[in-house]
């Protein structure tokens, strides 16, 4: 069975709650749908262009994003979104907590190389409500 948006959603809150995201960001998400956005580890206003990739990945897969970060690598720069999988059954596994580094599903889309964009599992730290990708 398929979860629901407002399931997802919970979910979603959940997951923010154990990152240690702020509660204000939570609240933003909860209103408006719009996940917390993290340049470069630090909390800012997400880009239209990358609201429109977050946006477009939602209704192609079903999934709900609730985070992304930004970060340059040797092979691009990439957006990681950290999002809540449509299958209640995978919700164990797509997020794992270790002390503050948590282990989740991701979509991150390279913007320097759009071809090399990828679903698959990252390492994100948190840190004073902050979140940066490890991996």
């Amino acid at each position: 069975m398929l979860a629901t948006f407002e399931e997802r959603k919970f979910r979603a809150v959940s997951i923010m709650e154990k990152m240690g995201i702020e509660q204000k960001v939570i609240l933003h998400f909860i209103k408006n749908n719009i996940p917390a956005f993290f340049d470069h580890s630090c909390l800012s206003r997400m880009p239209g262009d990358v609201l429109n990739i977050v946006k477009d990945f939602e209704r192609d897969y079903g999934y709900t994003v609730y985070a992304v970060t930004t970060e340059h690598f040797s092979f691009g720069l990439c957006h990681t979104l950290l999002f809540v999988s449509k299958y209640p059954e995978d919700w164990e596994k797509e997020f794992v907590e270790h002390i503050n580094v948590f282990f989740t599903y991701a979509y991150v889309y390279n913007k320097s190389f759009p071809y090399n964009s990828d679903v698959g599992r990252v390492s994100i730290c948190s840190f004073y409500g902050n979140l940066r990708r490890m991996d």
